[in-house]
């Protein structure tokens, strides 16, 4: 092997192979080192986005499932979307925004549509030139219907049937001041609450941000 490696390198040619010889065995040698190192290393741990704690695998909990008045409590201080739907003798739609404590929507009818606003208690008719108090927007409607805490003061007061359907609940009362009452709720939040007798229905959807 020393006399060949002597041959070799007794030309420039021998020379030029014998270095590349050289750089494919450091090559070799370096490409082995690496297959060994990752096969001896340990699984990658991952860093998560809100805090410096590290995790291999993330198992995802369900969240728990919110009471009655818990889920009623969302209503007076959550921040959603609303539709209110009233059908009877005459017909309104309400849509809006409530965010904690505060309303901005819209109501429309058959013969108009107006923004309005509701601030500490107050309904604000809004109009391009400014906003002011406004007494009208709930026409001939049942206003208590509107008052959520109040209708669940009188729920909360009576009893109720409950159906249950997957991850629905439905609780229903009957004849309550001539009216039906059903409210239905997921997991986490009361998603609608229907009010009706045989001649009109109040219907309100809420969709939680």
């Amino acid at each position: 092997m020393i006399e060949w490696i002597k041959n070799l390198r007794s030309t420039e040619k021998g020379k030029t192979l014998f270095k590349f010889i050289l750089y494919m065995i450091f090559f070799l040698f370096v490409l082995c080192l690496v297959m060994i190192t990752n096969a001896v290393k340990p699984p990658r741990k991952y860093y998560n986005n809100s805090s410096e704690s590290r995790f291999v695998e993330s198992v995802k909990e369900p969240l728990k499932e919110l009471s009655y008045f818990e889920k009623q409590k969302k209503l007076y201080s959550g921040h959603y979307d609303f539709t209110y739907r009233i059908k009877g003798e005459y017909f309104a739609e309400y849509n809006g925004e409530f965010n904690d404590g505060k309303v901005v929507g819209y109501r429309e009818t058959e013969d108009d549509l107006i923004k309005y606003s509701i601030e500490d208690g107050k309904v604000y008719l809004n109009e391009f030139t400014g906003k002011k108090e406004y007494d009208e927007l709930y026409l001939n409607f049942e206003p208590s219907f509107f008052d959520l805490d109040g209708i669940f003061q009188k729920l909360n007061s009576a009893s109720s049937k409950i159906e249950k359907n997957t991850d629905e609940k439905r609780y229903n009362y009957e004849n309550l001041d001539g009216y039906t009452f059903v409210v239905t709720t997921d997991r986490l939040s009361i998603i609608s609450i229907e009010i009706y007798n045989d001649t009109i229905k109040y219907e309100f959807v809420f969709d939680y941000r």
